[in-house]
């Protein structure tokens, strides 16, 4: 009983951190993209005067591209935010299967094995599928990064009663129990030097929780981590046919 309440009270506190970064992307978008497009089309204004100054040009070019870094770590911001999600039906295995190309070369060049079980006849799940693909994206990139001498990389699905559990498993250096509770908190990272901001995981577990979903971790120093994420099932409706995911497209007058 203490386990469950201690596990509620902290999926409580990361909802409450993703509400404030919520909070806080709404408020930078604001405040950064107006600038952002005026240096964008001021730059794109140089470079068609410039256009016999190489050296120029090239100076203009990394203006550009430090502006789309800017504009990205921006999207990622917003990604915190649950009003900024929308929900459509997929189907689990379709996303993974999508994956699989492009997981295999860059696992292999990590001499990283890639072992893939699903569950057939999978029911669908409420969630759009870029945020899905999203989700299991960050989660990959983690677990590769822990098995940096490389290792296997397992992805197995299954139906648990009314929900539909996606867990990934993998053979890395695991999480230290200090930092087990900080995994998914924004800004929290173990990279130091390497990089990163802290907002991989933090942005998987808004999406989850958005889509009315549940994602945990379980780690072992030296054996390894496995991410299980869990979404709910897209129920029928009580006349027996498919309930409508919920509509966020902007209302038309």
């Amino acid at each position: 009983a203490n386990s469950c309440l201690q596990q509620m009270q902290q999926q409580l506190i990361q909802s409450e951190r993703l509400a404030t970064v919520g909070k806080m992307a709404a408020w930078v978008a604001h405040e950064i993209n107006n600038p952002l497009a005026i240096i964008r089309t001021s730059v794109r204004i140089l470079q068609n005067q410039s256009q016999e100054d190489s050296r120029t040009i090239g100076r203009l070019h990394s203006i550009d591209e430090e502006v789309s870094r800017i504009a990205h770590i921006i999207r990622e911001l917003l990604d915190c935010s649950p009003a900024s999600q929308s929900q459509e039906v997929v189907d689990v295995n379709a996303v993974i299967h999508s994956l699989e190309p492009l997981l295999a070369h860059t696992l292999q060049s990590e001499q990283i094995s890639l072992h893939v079980t699903l569950e057939p006849e999978l029911p669908q799940v409420c969630m759009a599928s870029d945020r899905l693909k999203q989700v299991l994206f960050n989660i990959i990139r983690n677990a590769e990064e822990a098995m940096s001498e490389g290792g296997d990389l397992v992805i197995q699905t299954t139906r648990q009663d009314d929900r539909v559990q996606v867990r990934i498993t993998d053979t890395g250096g695991g999480i230290p129990p200090e930092h087990l509770g900080q995994v998914f908190a924004p800004f929290f990272t173990t990279k130091g030097h390497k990089g990163g901001r802290g907002l991989g995981l933090a942005i998987s577990y808004g999406l989850v929780v958005s889509a009315n979903g549940h994602i945990d971790v379980e780690s072992e120093v030296g054996k390894g981590s496995i991410f299980r994420v869990s979404l709910p099932v897209w129920q029928l409706d009580r006349g027996g046919s498919h309930g409508r995911p919920p509509d966020h497209s902007p209302h038309r007058g």
